[in-house]
């Protein structure tokens, strides 16, 4: 069993579509697979109405292949950003309270 994170609903596992699979392991998808055809819908949609890709990565200023970012749960449309800031936008809570929190720690890291 495991929990959708877009659903919240916990379902078996044979209804996550596989990911990757190792000797050891069967690596599942993060979101159900209703909910993944939900998202893919969204990007979808999205991308007709963004702007072109730029060249560099609109939140580090790097020259790396870029993703769509989106506000989640919403059709519009944020930026065009590397692999590496979706994810440590996302890990930081997608929100601005999260990146000032980071930015409090390192700030207070440098004084020590």
């Amino acid at each position: 069993m495991k929990i959708c994170p877009r659903c919240n609903i916990e379902k078996p596992l044979d209804e996550f579509a596989i990911n990757n699979t190792t000797p050891k392991k069967i690596y599942r998808k993060r979101h159900c697979k209703i909910c993944y055809q939900e998202l893919w819908e969204e990007r979808k949609t999205i991308r007709k109405t963004a702007p072109p890709p730029t060249k560099l990565c609109q939140c580090c200023g790097k020259e790396k292949k870029l993703k769509l970012d989106h506000i989640s749960g919403t059709l519009k449309f944020r930026g065009w950003i590397c692999n590496e800031c979706n994810i440590g936008i996302g890990l930081l809570g997608d929100n601005i309270e999260g990146l000032h929190m980071a930015i409090r720690y390192l700030e207070e890291c440098e004084f020590r």
